[in-house]
């Protein structure tokens, strides 16, 4: 298809700016080109200005007060991203296309379409210690009409009566000098934010929250009239200047339930980008019991609550997440006899150096037999079979594997041998197959197939048994498994980055990142928790 010509000078003044507005693909990324202008900024309309063909098409001179002033007419020049893709091909912008639309736009073609709420325009200073919740009246500060308010509200603060503990400092000391050390901030968190933006914009590799849910009952007790949208408000100061904080390969994951779950998800796609979401993570957090089954008849029972989880530009999972199999797969009933732990460390590294002599020599010196016939009692004790899986195989299909084996001479003296395939690829297999005839002739170990991607659905974190005393700091509700944090700061982060949590209850964040390493002196992350007051 063929551009205008107006659209093919705009392309080639936005392939100026890299990949800012192009994907790898060379896609034009049009809902980052429409946010950019809603914003005017200013890079880019000099350089579309700049042109003489934009110019004089998209600007319009009018004079006030005697004076000539130029506009940019800059709804128009939008629509020429909204609808280019039926301008090529047809005289109507309706063409092949059905759907919602806003101001004349799809709506899945717009950045125009956002969450809109009661005080959205306005900053709320929240805080949240018993003295702050008898002032229900506190002021919403429009970004307008309060700005000087808002500046001065915002405007970085000077930290005081800050206390450090190190090994020398067990019972800590004063000090006034904490640049390269990990924070435990106590105080209004909005505040906290802006006063670390000069030193930490742009640095944090993960922030967590785990903010009040807005249920009624908990610790967001705010204007009752605006309760809704003042928990918006009140979310959307906050996770403004928790984006400025972000490496541009950093995440946030925010852990909440059906309360705001579904408002929060636009919100952040409106901040960060609906091309930004990763996931929305359900994690079981409670069973049905107890008092969950009270009113079962006009009610279901909530198990799970929500982790959204978005990127600020790129993201990388540093380790993937995988939990137990709930049951043992029946395919792992052979075992491996004549066949020791050092066997095993000699195999797996013979494997890996693509050295088959070696691999050859150590697996056709065992005997393949079945769990039945050498341990007919312990074929289904669970314990016991994940203890000895190491030693524990299955044949499994491998068509390619038979073709080349059926095409070799016999060069195999063991019930089970090697083979390197072209690639230098080394693969077990069984040496009792009729070749040619039977596809299941690949040997695999069982303590390589014992576990499985977690995916979106966390149910293998226990929420029972107590952890609400977990780390010896009793929170009876609301608070968080450590394996779940730990979980996520190993997936989101490394050793030497930031990770924040600016609504710190039982620091189970600091908790988990401790546990990763063992020794608090040791901490391989930086970890800054605002301790919401």
């Amino acid at each position: 298809m063929i551009d205008s010509k107006i659209m093919e000078t705009t392309k080639s003044i936005l392939k100026e700016f890299g990949n800012t507005y192009f994907s790898d693909k060379g896609t034009l990324k049009r809902n980052k080109v429409i946010e950019d202008l809603d914003a005017y900024t200013p890079m880019l309309m000099k350089a579309l200005l700049a042109n003489q063909l934009i110019h004089d098409t998209y600007t319009e001179s009018i004079v006030i007060d005697d004076k000539s002033v130029e506009l940019f007419k800059l709804n128009q020049f939008i629509e020429m991203f909204t609808y280019k893709e039926y301008w090529q091909d047809s005289y109507t912008k309706f063409e092949n296309k059905i759907g919602l639309t806003a101001g004349g736009k799809f709506i899945d073609e717009t950045a125009d379409v956002v969450l809109d709420f009661p005080c959205k325009d306005t900053v709320l200073k929240a805080g949240m210690t018993k003295e702050d919740q008898k002032d229900a009246d506190e002021p919403f500060l429009h970004e307008t009409i309060a700005k000087a308010e808002i500046d001065q509200l915002l405007e970085p603060k000077i930290f005081v009566n800050a206390t450090k503990y190190d090994q020398e400092n067990l019972n800590g000391v004063s000090t006034d000098n904490f640049d390269d050390d990990n924070l435990i901030i106590k105080g209004n968190n909005l505040i906290a934010l802006h006063s670390l933006k000069e030193k930490y914009a742009g640095a944090v590799k993960l922030i967590y929250l785990d903010p009040p849910y807005n249920t009624g009952s908990d610790s967001f007790a705010y204007n009752d009239r605006f309760n809704h949208s003042s928990w918006l408000t009140f979310m959307r100061n906050r996770l403004i200047i928790a984006k400025k904080l972000l490496s541009k390969d950093g995440v946030i994951a925010v852990q909440t339930d059906y309360h705001e779950n579904s408002y929060l998800r636009v919100m952040l796609d409106e901040l960060f980008g609906r091309d930004k979401f990763i996931s929305e993570i359900a994690v079981k957090m409670s069973t049905a019991s107890g008092p969950k089954m009270a009113n079962i008849s006009s009610n279901i029972p909530k198990l799970k609550d929500s982790i959204i989880i978005y990127k600020k530009e790129s993201m990388v999972i540093n380790k993937q997440p995988y939990k137990l199999k709930e049951s043992w797969d029946k395919e792992y009933s052979k075992i491996l006899m004549n066949f020791t732990n050092e066997d095993r460390k000699i195999l797996d590294r013979g494997i890996k150096e693509k050295d088959l002599e070696v691999t050859r020599k150590t697996i056709e010196s065992c005997r393949l037999s079945t769990l039945s016939k050498e341990f007919p009692d312990k074929k289904n004790d669970k314990k016991w079979l994940h203890e000895n899986a190491w030693r524990i195989v299955a044949d499994k299909q491998n068509t390619g594997l038979d073709n080349l084996l059926s095409k070799s001479t016999k060069f195999w003296n063991g019930d089970v041998s090697a083979v390197s395939a072209k690639q230098g690829e080394i693969t077990l297999f069984r040496t009792d197959k009729e070749f040619g005839k039977d596809t299941r002739v690949e040997i695999v170990f069982a303590d390589n197939n014992l576990t499985e991607h977690v995916g979106d659905l966390w149910t293998d974190i226990s929420t029972s048994g107590g952890f609400s005393e977990e780390g010896g700091v009793k929170f009876p509700t609301a608070k968080k498994p450590e394996k779940l944090l730990k979980r996520l700061i190993e997936m989101f982060s490394k050793e030497g980055d930031i990770v924040l949590d600016f609504f710190a209850g039982s620091a189970t964040t600091l908790a988990a990142s401790l546990k990763l390493i063992g020794s608090l002196w040791e901490l391989n992350r930086w970890i800054i928790l605002i301790k919401f007051q």
